[in-house]
């Protein structure tokens, strides 16, 4: 593949993770706004709730069918169908039963009715056909771009009508769902293969729980350290507390969904044309690492420079970010984008039980909330521990991918050095000079700018134009040479 060529895909594979951004952030700028914090720390609440719900029954069911052989689409399909509906249908009924008790965790137990709406969400997300996400594997992005960005735009479409109907947290609940139908309907029409939950190989099954499980326990940890902070918060400082909370950290972290989704979707598109050339699979993984260091380096810098001014701009005056709160997020989006690269080389190579081993390292951080966020109700607090969490986690995986491949581990150190210190240049500027100075800032975006720029011209250099990457074979190619 050439350099113009995987410019041209990657665009199609940012394009809507950046509209799914835009869309689910704009929602939140518009409800934080027409709705009081407590009603919207409510709708925050509902979010979280879906959100866990999904990442506790993960089991990696659109990474697994990219990583089948050609072979078994049909039968993968089918049985991936299959999962996906039984777990739609018991998540709903669990988040139904027990929503007065998930309301009394976020401390408004008289709101029970307002969590039944992420029933209906769950059993609704559960009826899309994967044959778009299948799709991806060949950088065929095209149909899940199309679906994606039809359900977020009329989702997005429908929150004024649903204020102005209901002016409460159920104008999050109706937009949700709407964009859950959408997608469903948007998979049917553009899938190229006829739905199916006929399961003829069992194999199958069995592969896809072997795969799957221990993302279970992943995605189980992973709902506690991304999820859980917001009901601690909740239940510790308040509905208030929270909604803040939730405004700084969607202004600061979801970015980092959007370009860690963008960068795994296109690093599992990579390997997948190493197969297992292993000097092939080091330099597709030390391009992850790099090009992971360099969005790392560039969004923390933006993060401790702007997030004071930028929190109050968007959502309003009412919203204020604490002292110290800057640099520790800004490296703590640090972290998470860093772990973007040995992430991916694990889910290619089906080894997910690192994964989960990871995220249990992660809960250190949520262990040492829950120990001090009752000593010292603050959410500085709460961020310094994530902090702690974050940095172990990342360590533990770049140890295990280290010991699946043969990149240099200097090479790896390097590339993570480069991209640090301007993000800790930044994040003591920010600890340190006062937020109505503002020649600090100018002066850390510079830097920031300069470092990260420098570092990415390098890279591609190198990991784009010279060192045969690229050029690697296809798996169509590999399969005639086979022959």
């Amino acid at each position: 593949m050439r350099a113009k060529r995987l410019l041209q895909v990657g665009s199609l594979a940012s394009v809507p993770q950046f509209v799914d951004f835009a869309t689910r952030f704009a929602r939140t700028i518009i409800l934080s706004r027409l709705l009081l914090p407590n009603e919207f720390g409510i709708a925050v609440a509902i979010t979280v709730v879906v959100t866990i719900a999904e990442l506790i029954s993960d089991i990696g069911i659109e990474k697994f069918l990219m990583s089948r052989p050609r072979g078994d689409d049909r039968a993968a399909l089918a049985g991936a169908h299959v999962m996906t509906l039984v777990r739609g249908i018991a998540l709903a009924a669990v988040i139904y039963a027990a929503a007065p008790a998930i309301a009394a965790i976020f401390g408004t137990g008289e709101n029970g009715a307002a969590f039944r709406w992420c029933a209906a969400i769950m059993l609704v997300r559960s009826l899309a056909h994967l044959q778009v996400a299948q799709a991806q594997r060949d950088f065929n992005y095209g149909p899940q771009a199309a679906t994606m960005l039809t359900a977020r735009f009329v989702a997005l479409a429908v929150v004024f009508p649903a204020v102005a109907l209901w002016p409460d947290y159920r104008a999050m609940g109706a937009s949700l769902i709407v964009d859950a139908a959408v997608y469903a309907a948007m998979s049917h029409g553009l899938a190229r293969s006829r739905y199916s939950l006929v399961i003829g190989d069992r194999r199958i099954l069995r592969e896809l729980f072997s795969y799957g499980l221990p993302l279970t326990f992943s995605g189980m940890l992973w709902a506690a350290n991304s999820q859980a902070d917001r009901a601690i918060v909740s239940h510790w400082i308040g509905l208030e507390a929270l909604a803040l909370y939730a405004v700084i950290f969607n202004l600061a972290t979801v970015p980092v969904t959007v370009i860690y989704s963008i960068l795994n979707l296109l690093g599992m598109s990579l390997l997948a044309r190493t197969h297992e050339a292993a000097e092939l699979r080091a330099k597709a993984y030390l391009a992850l690492i790099w090009v992971h260091a360099v969005a790392a380096a560039a969004f923390a810098v933006g993060t401790a420079a702007l997030l004071d001014l930028l929190v109050p701009l968007i959502y309003g005056k009412s919203y204020v970010v604490p002292p110290l709160t800057q640099p520790l997020i800004a490296l703590i989006v640090w972290m998470r984008l860093n772990r973007g690269g040995p992430n991916t080389l694990m889910l290619f190579g089906q080894d997910t039980k690192p994964l989960m081993l990871g995220n249990l390292v992660l809960a250190v951080g949520l262990v040492l909330a829950v120990l001090l966020l009752p000593l010292f109700p603050r959410l500085e607090t709460m961020l310094a521990c994530l902090l702690i969490g974050e940095t172990l986690s990342l360590v533990f995986f770049l140890y295990v991918a280290r010991n699946v491949t043969t990149a240099s581990n200097g090479a790896v150190v390097g590339q993570l050095g480069w991209s640090f210190a301007p993000v800790a240049l930044a994040g003591a500027a920010a600890a340190l000079f006062s937020p109505d100075e503002w020649w600090w800032r100018i002066l850390v975006l510079g830097v920031g700018a300069l470092v990260a720029g420098a570092q990415a011209l390098v890279g591609i250099r190198h990991h784009l134009l010279r060192n045969g990457l690229l050029a690697a074979p296809g798996p169509e190619a590999v399969a005639t040479g086979a022959q």
